[in-house]
């Protein structure tokens, strides 16, 4: 039976059932990924899908584009005048 109090990660020198706990972990996480990448490639979206995009998606998303950078470049002006408020304020 494997101790899991002292299994510790941070440690240098652990007992070779914690080493072998966490190379099967390592393991598995490669073999998730394969998984997946299988999965992907024999039902997902084909790359054709992938980058075929609706225009209307685009638009809508250049158009919420623009109001964000509308707002940060109000953003930038009141923070601008705050900051010279401030150092106004402390030369007085």
């Amino acid at each position: 039976m494997i101790d899991k109090l002292t299994c510790q990660v941070g440690s240098s020198r652990l007992p070779a059932s914690c080493k072998r706990m966490r190379n099967s972990s390592d393991r598995d996480k490669r073999l998730q990924g394969a998984l997946d990448a299988v999965d992907d490639a024999f039902f997902g979206k084909s790359p054709k899908d992938r980058f075929d995009v609706d225009r209307a998606d685009l638009a809508a998303h250049a158009s919420e584009l623009k109001a964000l950078n509308q707002r940060i470049q109000q953003l930038d002006e009141y923070y601008s005048r705050a900051v010279a408020e401030l150092k106004a304020s402390l030369r007085d």
